[in-house]
């Protein structure tokens, strides 16, 4: 797969800080750390002691993501050292790492530090090499712009053309690197979904994804298939024509495999809802924030790309990923509230609202993944405003019929920084997805619209373990987090990817 628009080159070195020759240089300081590590205080008798005057007079305490840039103005130092507080030493984790090289990206890539040279910490509970594949997960992520489209020259910053890591002597050097290009591959995936993810709706159609993941299938060894419209009607899948129906773009039905020699003999499906563009259909959406509704195909963005993260990694897994994608729109032929269709399974649906298409979508899907015989299936939805109502932005919604599989996936989430919280299942909530007419509804009632979204799913998924996350609150981002800014944020890549690594090692350790 070639590198997302303005990937910048990365590099390891081992060297003191004091040696280092770029003009920008990142360092990480802890909360409370007195005296600074031993690489650090060498960098800061560099630069005249303007570290230790900046702690000492409290305008910089190394608290959790937060920098601050300091100008040296002395011979032979960096034009700028920008410091970033990472707590305090003994709650060190990855995630901090990440948040903290992503920060400071950000701030380094929106003063045009074309280059730049990063500490990593050398001492805590976190080893050298997962520093680096962290930090540079972090840094790849907040260096992200997405500004094909601004033709302002002041709208379009110089992008970050190549970032140092820089460890220790003593650091085992090839264990760093080879960490490092992990990063690199799985926060590159992550870039590639948010190109995707921002691409307006009249750019990124079904076929225009279809073709996304048919071009980057060719440069990683992925086996891509994409079925008609016509293909999709002679497999039965009614469910996932029925919300096609109301557009003029013809639907795409994408499927993804990786087969790798030697690799274990069962199957993980991935699934993801591919609605390029959901107006609501007949049940239309208010206006005001409608234009947010080009990120509903976030969840089949991040199965192509954990797919090529996966290919690129070369992980011994067979995996198959499955993108339903088409448009949702009102007109003459559109779905109509009060209709009912017959998925591929044969369970019958009564339709109560048009907007309540992803699941109706994922419904075909899922029964297609099934039919794989899987050892797990997981899917990842932008499905519903109820699971941002319940536990708002800062994790997604994790619905499950196998607890065992249910916390490998949880772990993965802590792992990575992409939290996940566990939602009820109870039998008793089958009752808000009963029809009178039909075998279920496409909604609930007022109350518990997440969960009885992933009810109506888990209709469609046998007695396979299965996960359904619900990315609607953590799939895309309102306003910049300090980091990362507005817009897609990728999320589903690093998860799922620690998710296979970790089975793997499980599997490995039998």
């Amino acid at each position: 797969m070639a590198a997302p628009r303005g990937a910048p080159d990365v590099r390891v070195i081992a060297s003191p800080l004091e040696d280092v020759t770029d003009r920008a240089l990142v360092a990480f300081v802890f909360e409370g750390d007195e005296p600074l590590s031993a690489r650090v205080r060498a960098l800061d008798r560099r630069i005249g002691g303007k570290i230790a005057d900046a702690l000492r007079l409290g305008d910089f305490k190394g608290k959790p993501d937060t920098s601050t840039t300091i100008i040296p103005q002395t011979k032979d130092a960096p034009d700028r050292v920008l410091l970033v507080g990472l707590g305090t030493r003994e709650k060190l984790t990855t995630d901090r790492v990440r948040v903290g090289a992503g920060r400071a990206a950000s701030v380094l890539r929106d003063r045009e530090a074309v280059r730049f040279s990063i500490d990593l910490p050398s001492e805590g509970a976190v080893s050298p090499a997962e520093c680096a594949h962290a930090a540079v997960e972090g840094l790849l992520a907040g260096q992200y712009r997405f500004d094909r489209y601004k033709t302002g020259a002041d709208d379009r910053k110089k992008p970050i053309e190549r970032i140092t890591l820089v460890v220790a002597k003593s650091a085992p050097l090839a264990d760093v690197r080879a960490a490092a290009e992990r990063g690199r591959i799985v926060g590159e995936a992550q870039c590639f979904v948010r190109d995707l993810q921002n691409e307006p709706g009249n750019a990124m159609t079904p076929s225009r994804l279809a073709a996304e993941a048919q071009r980057v299938s060719r440069s990683t060894g992925l086996r891509c298939r994409v079925y008609s419209e016509a293909e999709v009607r002679r497999m039965g899948m009614t469910a996932f024509l029925a919300v096609a129906q109301g557009s003029h773009e013809p639907p795409k039905l994408i499927v993804l495999e990786w087969n790798p020699p030697r690799a274990k003999k069962d199957v993980v499906a991935l699934v993801g809802k591919g609605i390029t563009f959901d107006s609501g259909g007949i049940s239309i959406k208010p206006w005001k924030d409608m234009w947010d509704m080009k990120f509903d195909m976030s969840g089949g963005a991040a199965v192509i790309g954990t797919m090529v993260a996966a290919a690129q990694l070369k992980l011994p897994q067979r995996l198959v990923g499955i993108v339903p994608a088409t448009e949702n729109l009102p007109s003459g032929t559109a779905l109509k509230p009060g209709d009912i269709i017959r998925a591929m399974s044969g369970t019958t649906i009564e339709i109560h609202s048009t907007d309540a298409e992803g699941r109706m979508i994922l419904a075909d899907a899922l029964a297609l993944a099934v039919k794989r015989k899987p050892a797990a299936i997981i899917d990842l939805a932008t499905l519903t405003g109820s699971i941002v109502s319940a536990i708002g932005g800062h994790a997604s919604g994790l619905f499950s019929n196998d607890e065992k599989l249910a916390e490998s996936v949880r772990r993965a989430g802590d792992a990575t920084g992409e939290r996940l919280w566990p939602m009820p299942m109870w039998d008793e909530y089958q009752s808000l997805i009963k029809s009178d007419v039909a075998d279920i509804k496409n909604v609930g009632g007022s109350y518990g619209g997440s969960i009885a979204a992933a009810m109506f799913l888990r209709r469609f998924v046998a007695d396979v373990p299965w996960v359904h996350l619900d990315i609607a609150g953590t799939a895309y981002l309102d306003c910049s987090d300090g980091w990362r800014p507005k817009g897609g944020a990728g999320v589903g890549v690093r998860l799922l990817i620690r998710f296979l690594e970790d089975r793997l090692e499980k599997e490995s350790s039998k």
